[in-house]
This record gives C-alpha cells, sequence and structure tokens, in this order.
C-alpha cells in the first residue's frame, strides 16, 4: 500500500490514475485562503492544494506558502499555468519544486 501523505483516518483519499498517488477527497483551492484555514484543513488530512499566481493578485502563493512551510511533506501542490515564470512560484512558495 502506497505511503498516503498527510494521513489522518478520517479523511478519504482517492488515487489519482496509476501513479500511486493518493490524495484526500477534499482539496483546497486558494483563490481566497489565509494560512490559518489552510492549515486547519491539513490538519483534517486535506493533502491537495491548488494554487494560481493570479488568485488574489499572487499573495495566494504568500499564504499558501506561509501555512506550509515546514509541512511541505504532508501535501501536493498543484499549480495552474498562469505564472510568469515556475522559479518564480517556487520562490514565492518556498519550496524547490511541486506536484503536477
Amino acid at each position: 500500500m502506497a505511503k498516503i501523505r498527510n494521513f489522518k483516518p478520517t479523511m478519504a483519499y482517492r488515487d489519482i490514475g496509476a501513479t500511486g498517488i493518493k490524495v484526500s477527497v477534499f482539496s483546497m483551492g486558494t483563490g481566497n485562503v489565509k494560512p490559518d484555514v489552510l492549515s486547519a484543513a491539513m490538519d483534517m488530512g486535506v493533502n491537495f492544494v491548488h494554487a494560481s499566481f493570479h488568485y488574489m493578485n499572487g499573495q495566494s502563493l504568500e499564504m499558501v506558502g506561509k501555512a506550509i512551510k515546514g509541512k511541505t511533506d504532508k501535501v501536493y501542490i498543484a499549480l495552474k499555468d498562469d505564472f510568469p515564470s515556475i522559479e518564480e512560484a517556487l520562490k514565492v512558495l518556498g519550496v524547490s519544486s511541486v506536484d503536477s
């Protein structure tokens, strides 16, 4: 059985195709999110976060970065393809890579 990032027994998880990745049935959109809300979702077992450079005029990525600091091994991060550069997005998030 594949290891599930941020596993909580009260959360349901689903396979992403044949990748071996299991994500929570609830994902966290970051169009208007505060770090404490994202942290609370992660405390409940959410392990999939999707973000866009244009959410909140770029501030969304900063909020996500604050919320996942020190917890990047607990979440999968997906970025929409509307960011100026992947390097800039990674820098704002404070991570070395994202999951597509």
